[in-house]
């Protein structure tokens, strides 16, 4: 290959990653769900991500709305379509959500209670196979 040749090629290779790196720039900035959100939207998010990542909070989906609860000690909070609202028994407040720390907060809560019912069902089967084995230990007396 000529010297022209492979100059164009790499030439073109360098401006491919140049617009590649300046796309992706623009993209993760324009999509990033912490920019967008005032001061109390923050803080309803971090909450919500606390109560989720806590072992001791109750997580509920209800079926036909998919409205999501979470229960720790006195405080309620209920996930709906663009409102977050969390009572601590005192006071309620409704905070209105952006749809990407929407998704990112739904997301977090079924990855948490996929956990759950991963450990549920190690929990069933470690059970039945313990029950199994004391069976066949009857049978063999």
């Amino acid at each position: 290959m000529s010297y022209k040749i492979k100059f164009w090629i790499f030439n073109r290779w360098k401006r491919f990653l140049v617009r590649n790196r300046k796309f992706s720039k623009r993209v993760s900035q324009k999509f990033d769900p912490v920019k967008e959100l005032s001061y109390d939207q923050k803080l309803a998010v971090s909450i919500v991500k606390r109560a989720i990542i806590n072992y001791n909070a109750d997580l509920l989906v209800a079926p036909n709305s998919g409205i999501r609860y979470i229960r720790f000690d006195n405080v309620f909070i209920r996930i709906e379509p663009s409102i977050v609202t969390i009572i601590n028994g005192v006071y309620s407040y409704h905070i209105q959500i952006p749809e990407p720390a929407e998704r990112l907060i739904i997301q977090k809560f079924n990855r948490r209670l996929e956990q759950i019912q991963t450990h549920w069902e190690s929990e069933a089967v470690s059970k039945t196979k313990r029950s199994l084995t004391t069976i066949l230990e009857e049978l063999n007396k």
